[in-house]
């Protein structure tokens, strides 16, 4: 933060008007010509007289013209810029111009604009972050950021970054941000929070988004995947007895497109076995779909239940493909039938 200070000096005159100054400076001018001092006076005395007359006509001037001395003091905040940049798996799709993956291209983008970041971080300082599920501080080398080798991140958390951003530049002046992505969200729970309310709150807070996309946006590819949400089974079951499982299967990009579903239960201490499949066609190209399973569990103690959807052809996203939770099995109870 530096800080000028600045003196100034400013008139505010009588009446604001400078005419009005003039012409009582005139007037008095006038007098002194219309009565001249007396020649009958010693030379010194008239040399008296005249240096107070024109040391009343000043001190009238100043009066008159009611100066003020103003000391601006001038501070220039600290502001920054901030480039956040995807480095999930999807990044790593060749669909750019050439032949080049989408982080290739972030990278070619860098690289041409090194000279303008370069200039902007001697005025502002230049903050980068890589993402997928959490935000990376990156390093800079006058105001360049050095990106990762590969885009290997799991996850694209868009929602969940911006508003880790948020937090993180609470109370700084930020210019603008810079999202560098394809804009595909594939996040799971916890950090699966939709873009656009942290985005709302940045542009509140003053701090604009401004977004650059890579990638050709098509239904082919880019938007497929396959989300297990939630998974529902009760914490504990009697041997012997029906265990009711229960998932959401939602599908993207998938119409028409028959879609296994496994149910696999730990039959044996780390041993888990596909105990019944299911084959769900989604209808649309963005569909959510009930999935119901029934097993009876043979033996007893803590057991591991999966519901797992193989990976399909084109899905960027593989980890949102299963869902697990613990089920302990009791003996003794009453076999329903």
């Amino acid at each position: 933060m530096l800080t000028t200070v600045e003196p100034t000096l400013t008139f505010y005159p009588i009446g604001e008007s400078y005419f009005l100054v003039a012409g009582v400076i005139l007037t008095l001018l006038a007098l002194w010509r219309l009565f001249p001092l007396s020649q009958q006076l010693s030379r010194g005395r008239r040399r008296t007289l005249m240096l107070l007359r024109l040391a009343t006509i000043l001190v009238v001037l100043f009066v008159l013209l009611r100066p003020s001395l103003i000391y601006l003091t001038k501070t220039k905040q600290s502001a920054s810029i901030v480039l956040l940049i995807d480095q999930s798996r999807s990044m790593s799709v060749p669909d750019e111009v050439g032949g080049k993956t989408r982080f290739e291209a972030v990278r070619e983008t860098i690289r041409n604009n090194a000279a303008i970041l370069q200039k902007l971080s001697q005025d502002v300082q230049i903050k980068a972050y890589a993402f997928d599920s959490q935000l990376l501080a990156l390093p800079l080398e006058n105001g360049v950021p050095k990106l990762p080798e590969t885009p290997d991140g799991n996850q694209t958390a868009i929602g969940a970054v911006l508003e880790d951003l948020v937090r993180e530049l609470t109370g700084q002046r930020v210019l603008g941000i810079i999202l560098l992505s394809d804009g595909a969200q594939r996040a799971l729970y916890p950090r699966d929070a939709p873009p656009q309310p942290a985005a709302q709150r940045l542009r509140s807070l003053d701090q604009p988004l401004f977004g650059i996309r890579y990638g050709r946006a098509q239904a082919g590819t880019e938007g497929r995947d396959i989300v297990l949400e939630d998974l529902f089974a009760p914490d504990r079951v009697f041997v012997k007895n029906e265990l009711n499982i229960g998932t959401y299967l939602r599908a993207i990009g998938y119409a028409n497109r028959a879609i296994q579903v496994q149910l696999l239960f730990e039959t044996q201490p780390g041993k888990s076995e596909v105990v019944e499949t299911q084959i769900v066609t989604p209808e649309t190209s963005d569909e959510r779909i009930p999935v119901r399973f029934r097993y009876i569990p043979e033996s007893t103690g803590e057991r591991k239940v999966s519901v797992v959807v193989p990976s399909q052809p084109g899905e960027a996203l593989i980890t949102n493909n299963e869902q697990s939770t613990l089920v302990k099995v009791l003996a003794g109870g009453i076999k329903v039938l």
